[in-house]
């Protein structure tokens, strides 16, 4: 079975998705963006390009992530950041 988006079902959305250039991080990007979301995602390198999303490179450290966005507000803070111990 697959889901079609609905294109308006995020209009006039603002969404930040942390670690959101791989994996489920950028799956919830694209789907965002899909419904028509403004997107910021953030993650700690640089990233490969997502269609129709803003880029922003930060960690958890990171005061400027949602610099772009100061002072308006967020409709959806979607974090997508995993851990990996060595």
């Amino acid at each position: 079975m697959t889901m079609q988006p609905n294109s308006d079902e995020f209009a006039g959305k603002r969404v930040f998705v942390s670690g959101g250039t791989k994996g489920l991080g950028r799956a919830t990007v694209e789907r965002f963006v899909a419904g028509g979301a403004r997107v910021i995602a953030a993650a700690r390198g640089a990233a490969e390009a997502i269609e129709g999303a803003e880029f922003t490179q930060a960690d958890q450290t990171t005061a400027r992530a949602g610099k772009p966005w100061r002072g308006r507000r967020l409709s959806v803070l979607a974090e997508s950041i995993s851990w990996s111990i060595i």
